[in-house]
């Protein structure tokens, strides 16, 4: 019984060995893209990241390429201090070398300071750029943040 036993176990593994690569391998990795800041005139500044899934996609009919990436963009204070945060994520189709489009976008707030209050968050997609706006109260002050992803006809991501 104990070599039954024993043998399960190892075909188990062993299909785990072989399943596991295959899958990580099509869901891809993340790389980041880029990193930029932009600094207001009170001492707080924004900083934008842009990551991409590689590979994301494969072409279809073998002339059209998805791909896919998510940017977000930062608000800290002064002291460096992160208070929140707006992402979108794109999904973009490409031609390589010729032209690119967004198919759909999707947004999300994220919260680091308890005096941040979420009010209202949006995206849209329109030619080959994805963009998602929110608003949010801090301290008394309604704010509204802005970020976008393009993607341009040889799939990369800005």
């Amino acid at each position: 019984m104990k070599r039954i036993v024993s043998l399960l176990l190892a075909m188990v593994l062993l299909s785990c060995l072989v399943i596991i690569p295959a899958n990580a391998e099509s869901a891809g990795f993340v790389e980041k893209v880029s990193s930029s800041t932009v600094y207001n005139e009170d001492g707080s500044y924004c900083i934008k990241d842009i990551y991409r899934v590689v590979p994301s996609g494969e072409a279809i009919n073998g002339v059209i390429t998805p791909t896919h990436g998510t940017a977000v963009m930062t608000y800290y204070t002064g002291s460096g201090d992160a208070i929140w945060a707006v992402s979108v994520t794109g999904y973009f189709n490409y031609e390589y070398g010729i032209s690119a489009y967004a198919t759909s976008a999707s947004s999300s707030v994220s919260i680091f300071d308890s005096s941040c209050t979420f009010i209202s968050k949006s995206s849209n997609v329109y030619g080959a750029i994805a963009s998602a706006s929110a608003t949010v109260r801090y301290i008394w002050t309604y704010t509204d943040m802005t970020v976008t992803l393009t993607c341009d006809e040889y799939g990369n991501l800005s």
